[in-house]
């Protein structure tokens, strides 16, 4: 999508304003239960799974916050992810070309929380069949 200089401190602002209402909430969310798994791990989930799942979760902030967060300043800065040379800005395609790697961290994490999930779903089935019968 192509976003004329004039109009990129609009966009920019909509941009950080969106992620500001739903991924900063949601990835915080994640940490937070992340750490509750830590201290409230169910039985039968193994410790490295639940901390596995937490590294993701911190590794997604750590990389927002010093790698995509500074390119995305650098463009900012600089006003348009074309700047004059009419070359793509260097840190707008570092920042698109690593993409990849903040979509597998989300991933990954998901990975993790449904194995440790199906255990426990499946214990909780189990109780209730039992206390059924």
């Amino acid at each position: 999508m192509y976003v004329a200089p004039a109009a990129m401190a609009a966009y920019d602002h909509g941009y950080e304003l969106l992620s500001d209402l739903t991924v900063i909430p949601i990835g915080v969310a994640g940490v937070v239960c992340s750490v509750a798994l830590v201290v409230l791990r169910p039985r039968g989930v193994p410790l490295g799974r639940v901390l596995t799942g937490l590294l993701l979760q911190l590794s997604v902030f750590v990389g927002r916050a010093f790698l995509w967060g500074s390119w995305a300043e650098q463009v900012r800065e600089a006003g348009a992810v074309r700047p004059a040379s009419g070359a793509l800005h260097p840190a707008y395609l570092r920042y698109v070309d690593t993409h990849w790697i903040r979509i597998a961290l989300i991933t990954g994490y998901a990975l993790p929380a449904f194995v440790m999930a199906v255990p426990v779903a499946g214990a909780s089935s189990r109780a209730a069949a039992a206390t059924d019968g």
